[in-house]
This record gives C-alpha cells, sequence and structure tokens, in this order.
C-alpha cells in the first residue's frame, strides 16, 4: 500500500485465478468496531446498519435488534486489537446462535450450528 499523502492510498493486488473478483477495503478508525448488521442470518444483500460501535457488548433480550427485526439478524464486526503489553490474551465470546472469530485471518473459532 501506498499512501498517496491526501487521504488516499493505492495498491496492487494480484488474484493467481480466473473469474470474477470482489474487493472490499475498509477504513480502520480508532474508537470501535465497524459493524454490517444484516435481517437475516447468511449475511446476505446490503446491510441495514453501518456503524462504528465503541463496544461489542450486546444484550437485545427481546428487542429490536435493527428497525424491523427482532430475531434471524447477523452481525459482522471488523476490527483491529492492539495489545498493550506483550503476553498472552484470550477472547470470550458468548451468543445464542452461531458465531465464528478470525483473528490475522485464520478461522479460530467455529461454532456455527451449535454454540
Amino acid at each position: 500500500m501506498t499512501d498517496n499523502l491526501d487521504g488516499t492510498y493505492s495498491g496492487t493486488y494480484f488474484v493467481p485465478l480466473n473469474g470474477i473478483v470482489t474487493v472490499s477495503v475498509f477504513l480502520m478508525q480508532t474508537g470501535g468496531a465497524y459493524a454490517e448488521y444484516f435481517e437475516n442470518v447468511f449475511m446476505d444483500g446490503t446491510p441495514v446498519i453501518k456503524t462504528i460501535e465503541p463496544r461489542i457488548d450486546h444484550n437485545w433480550g427481546t428487542g429490536l435488534i435493527t428497525a424491523a427485526a427482532t430475531d434471524f439478524v447477523s452481525i459482522r464486526w471488523y476490527t483491529q486489537v492492539k495489545a498493550p503489553v506483550t503476553e498472552d490474551f484470550f477472547f470470550t465470546i458468548e451468543a445464542d446462535d452461531g458465531v465464528r472469530l478470525y483473528f490475522n485471518g485464520e478461522l479460530k473459532i467455529d461454532r456455527w450450528n451449535n454454540c
């Protein structure tokens, strides 16, 4: 990646396969995780909510999660974690349906069907 010094960046990515490729780029911001809320369990289509959340700590109970949905909602969070010291850290996830955790692009927790 090259910083163009005007608020934009440029880069080249080589895909070694023929076919259609989709590339998504996210600008990481301090102060939270980028969240995409979908009104389906498959993260299909366009998110109905895109926001920066200062904490990932929700308990919706029986209330609305999106403007129209109380259930069958999926959420994808993107964030970077900067450890204050060099030591082991533990991530804990509580969920009532499926959950997956990727760390550095590697699937670490895969409890999509039984959580």
